[in-house]
């Protein structure tokens, strides 16, 4: 629906030529948790983490809508990169925010529409405050959104099963470097996110070990507070960088 929604309006207002993609992830649950990050830069974990992603079920004859839907679209008309969440734009600094961050991870290396300006709509029925990571979830969407639509169809697959579409090595280091444990995201049912033991992070990867039929029975309920907003971006990581620091505990955990 976002998708053709976008096509709708962009080709109405620049009745131009639009090229554009969708993608889909799900926010997970974590089982055995990701405590913080032996590296900040990559995102690289402390210890192993399990998680179970929700995906969307029939069930009682309605349908869940617990997913996170971005579109990226491209036009020889955009003369900057734009954003809007669930139909409302959102301000966008071109030079240091996190989507100028996922849209460059996005260019590099690009083969189509490297250089083009992208158009950016992200929709999802997710409350505020529900601790499930909109944000995360958001621009994990986006960057493999625009990593399909402006590099070649060899970089974007061959890697492992996401969401009904392949995602490359290349994809899961940069979804993990830009949005830490989100990545999990993009691996359906049950899956492991390893410590992994080299500098570069090429062997910390989110590995499936059950798929999304293996737990039928799981039904969550997320209940928000009345008037809970998500918390100011950078909190979540301050407190698993003190606990890091500080918890011994935590060192004999990451060691397990």
């Amino acid at each position: 629906m976002a998708a053709q929604i976008m096509t709708q309006r962009l080709r109405e207002e620049h009745d131009a030529a639009v090229h554009l993609t969708t993608a889909r992830v799900y926010p997970h649950l974590e089982l055995v948790r990701l405590h913080g990050y032996r590296d900040d830069h990559q995102n690289l974990p402390t210890s192993a983490s399990l998680s179970v992603n929700i995906q969307d079920r029939e069930r009682g004859g309605t349908h869940g809508r617990c997913h996170v839907d971005a579109t990226v679209a491209t036009s020889d008309k955009f003369v900057r990169d734009r954003m809007w969440v669930n139909g409302e734009e959102v301000a966008v600094d071109n030079q240091t925010s996190r989507l100028a961050k996922t849209m460059h991870e996005a260019r590099r290396g690009g083969q189509r529409f490297s250089s083009a300006k992208c158009h950016i709509a992200v929709a999802h029925d997710l409350p505020p405050g529900c601790g499930l990571g909109i944000d995360d979830l958001a621009h994990t969407a986006v960057l493999m959104a625009a990593c399909r639509l402006l590099r070649s169809q060899e970089d974007c697959g061959g890697g492992a099963q996401a969401t009904g579409a392949c995602v490359s090595e290349t994809q899961m280091r940069a979804q993990r470097s830009l949005n830490g444990g989100a990545v999990r995201s993009l691996v359906g049912g049950v899956v492991r996110l390893g410590r992994g033991y080299r500098e570069d992070g090429k062997d910390c990867f989110p590995v499936p070990v059950f798929d999304a039929d293996h737990w039928p029975e799981l039904v969550v309920l997320a209940v928000v507070p009345c008037g809970a907003e998500e918390p100011p971006r950078g909190a979540h990581e301050a407190a698993m960088r003190r606990g890091v620091d500080t918890s011994a505990l935590l060192s004999h955990r990451a060691g397990v």
